[in-house]
């Protein structure tokens, strides 16, 4: 749960995508230069993503109705909306990676998008894309949900 810090920035993952865009851009040329196929991609790799963001959205929502005091706490509530909280971040960023990735394979193979349409490598590497995208807005949206709007009283402000 984040208290007074701003935590992870739609802009850190915005870099990590270019910069992953970049690189994989520089690294899918090189290889498919040499006159080697790009690797596949399948419109199956969408499903891991939309799933990893609905449990990370189930658990920050749960985080979030504690937080709210709709739910009643239990002794381990503030590791586990840490750990919730964790989890949102590092589904953003490997949202980001892999759009960045699918990107950079959908540029590379761009002529096979246009040559075959939806059933190239390309046009499945962009649903990934989106997928990937989708993980980062939904990693964000779980850690705004984590966010603690106020401290709790200290020990020395507690009423008696």
């Amino acid at each position: 749960m984040l208290r007074g810090g701003r935590g992870l920035s739609a802009g850190v993952c915005a870099l990590a995508a270019v910069l992953v865009l970049a690189l994989g851009y520089a690294a899918l040329s090189w290889w498919s230069e040499g006159g080697r196929a790009l690797p596949p991609v399948g419109y199956l790799a969408t499903l891991p993503l939309l799933l990893v963001a609905a449990l990370v959205l189930a658990g920050a929502w749960s985080v979030r109705r504690t937080v709210r005091g709709r739910r009643a706490s239990g002794p381990h509530d503030g590791l586990r909306g840490f750990r919730v909280l964790v989890l949102c971040q590092a589904a953003a960023l490997t949202g980001a990676v892999v759009a960045g990735w699918s990107v950079a394979h959908a540029l590379v193979g761009r002529a096979a998008l246009a040559l075959q349409g939806l059933g190239s490598d390309a046009a499945a590497a962009l649903a990934v894309a989106a997928c990937g995208i989708l993980l980062v807005v939904a990693g964000l949206v779980g850690q705004s949900w984590c966010r603690l709007d106020e401290d709790p009283p200290g020990p020395s402000e507690a009423q008696p």
